[in-house]
């Protein structure tokens, strides 16, 4: 994606267009139609955009900074990137929390949305953060927002709490593709990578923030893709049009309470993603989360190898309720962000390296973990 700046009448511009090339030469892609593709142009530079690819589809998302006193509407662009042809595009509002406060008693559109998911050829998922529901869209049809097919409701959130989406992610069809052909042509018999990615069966993560404007409660979210699009064939869609909380979510998803960062991107690697929690600058170790269910499984009938000289491993299963404890090891308090108990299952395997890092940040890529480290400094 490109960003290039220019006068527009005498204000600065900004045009967004996204140019598709070989990795190995640079040049234009020669399998489309239109190399470069004009997205749009804006007077707001823009703050934050995100891009994923399944298959001919090709997402984008664009966040623009803004006064606070403005109105923040982001853009959403669906395009089959091998055509050239845009086939949805949607214009979203995105509040912050702090903005949720301000503009609480104006007037503002009654959908607000935090990101995206690309879950298959043809289906996407955006986050409604004013609803507090998924919403599943079909690219097709005449409509250029989409058809919407389904709302995903979340847990009900307590009177005077609002949430905001910080990020959310899911593998690519295409990387896995890449990894399974590597795997095939590359590995040695009894050879094996510890970070498999299966595109079909792949976790979608979402991270979460929910505010009383006092306390705020970062959170990870965490189910499988195939769950979000079995619950197009529930009978309830035909005659609701939604899905409550209870319904679909607490035996297939997991929530995690979790230190809240700055950072918008979220890398996952088929069921599994990494993560590191500093606290307070010090050390700390490096974990990866797998919701692999055979791995779950196997560990379980194999307890022994649980433990190995640079990691500890332990499986996650059981019904769990989330507290309300603040990040950091803070104190509990009485008021919960949600109405009622909330609950969820999902097993997985979490594996935490013996050695601590300095690292503010890790991403999984493929079967390697790479660690950021963001200094800040005081001006």
């Amino acid at each position: 994606m490109v960003f290039r700046t220019g006068l527009d009448s005498g204000e600065e511009s900004y045009r967004i267009e996204i140019i598709i090339v070989h990795l190995s030469t640079g040049a234009h892609h020669t399998a489309v139609t239109e190399p470069v593709i004009h997205v749009t142009e804006s007077h707001h530079v823009v703050n934050y955009s995100k891009m994923e690819i399944y298959d001919d589809m090709l997402g984008i998302w664009i966040s623009r900074c803004r006064m606070i006193n403005d109105i923040p509407y982001d853009g959403f662009y669906l395009y089959d990137w091998k055509a050239g042809i845009l086939k949805v595009v949607c214009t979203i509002f995105c509040p912050s929390a702090f903005a949720l406060f301000l503009l609480q008693n104006r007037d503002y559109p009654a959908t607000s949305y935090g990101d995206f998911l690309l879950l298959s050829s043809d289906v996407f998922l955006l986050v409604n953060i004013r609803e507090w529901c998924f919403e599943l869209y079909s690219s097709q049809g005449s409509n250029e927002g989409g058809t919407r097919l389904l709302k995903l409701m979340l847990p009900p959130l307590s009177p005077g709490y609002h949430a905001f989406n910080l990020a959310c992610r899911n593998s690519s069809l295409t990387s896995s593709t890449v990894i399974e052909s590597r795997r095939n042509d590359s590995l040695l018999p009894g050879d094996s990578l510890p970070f498999h990615v299966a595109a079909d069966n792949a976790i979608a993560l979402f991270k979460f923030s929910i505010s009383d404007h006092r306390f705020a409660f970062p959170y990870v979210f965490v189910t499988h893709r195939r769950t979000l699009l079995s619950t197009l064939s529930s009978p309830i869609v035909a005659q609701r049009g939604h899905i409550s909380w209870q319904d679909w979510g607490p035996p297939v998803s997991r929530w995690m309470p979790s230190p809240l960062d700055v950072y918008r991107a979220t890398i996952t690697m088929g069921q599994r993603f990494a993560s590191i929690q500093p606290a307070h600058e010090e050390l700390a170790p490096i974990c990866i989360f797998d919701f692999n269910p055979f791995l779950v499984r196997r560990l379980q009938l194999s307890p022994n190898s649980i433990e190995s000289p640079v990691s500890v491993t332990r499986v996650v299963s059981g019904r769990q309720l989330l507290d309300a404890s603040l990040p950091g090891g803070m104190f509990t308090i009485e008021r919960t962000p949600f109405v009622g108990e909330v609950w969820s299952e999902l097993p997985y395997v979490e594996c935490s390296s013996k050695e601590t890092y300095d690292y503010s940040y890790v991403f999984i890529d493929e079967e390697r973990i790479i660690g950021m480290k963001v200094r800040r400094q005081l001006l």
